[in-house]
């Protein structure tokens, strides 16, 4: 019996040399979790159905070649269970994984909200500048036209007085 199996990433038996060695020593080969209850109740089972026949009270050869194919599917299911539990792991990373980049995006919609709001501020600013600019302009254009034509009577005064 192997315990902790929900430990997997710490082991430190191969499956192949223990199902060997559970063979050697006519034991049985079941990959258990007491802390998870994994296995627990097929243990105890497998125990049962190894050590004891219902009618006599002893192993027999039959009971023997019963626990081997048993064993055998066990271990698969064993298997097969950690291999789930890997896979639930590596998707409970992902799904951490994506919560967070959800969360990133949500992040930089809103700062992409503000920088637009803040482009539409800026883009009234500019636009009251450009007026106030024209209006200068045109305010100038008139200032240079009176300095034109101050410039025309002064001359044609100074014209008159000579």
């Amino acid at each position: 019996m192997g315990n902790k199996c929900d430990m997997y990433e710490n082991e430190e038996v191969d499956d192949d040399e223990a199902k060997n060695l559970a063979k050697e020593l006519n034991a049985i080969f079941l990959r258990t979790s007491a802390k998870s209850s994994i296995k627990i109740e097929e243990l105890f089972i497998e125990i049962g159905k190894k050590f004891l026949n219902p009618n006599s009270g002893i192993t027999t050869n039959d009971n023997k070649s019963n626990n081997k194919s048993n064993i055998e599917k066990n271990s698969n299911k064993a298997d097969k269970g950690n291999e789930i539990k890997k896979l639930k792991d590596e998707l409970n990373k992902y799904k951490k994984l994506n919560d967070e980049l959800i969360k990133n995006i949500n992040t930089l919609k809103l700062e992409l909200e503000n920088d637009e709001k803040i482009n539409k501020k800026l883009s009234k600013e500019i636009d009251s500048l450009k007026d106030q600019l024209n209006i200068f302009k045109t305010f100038n254009d008139k200032i240079k036209i009176e300095i034109n034509e101050s410039k025309e009577k002064n001359k044609k005064l100074d014209n008159e007085l000579t």
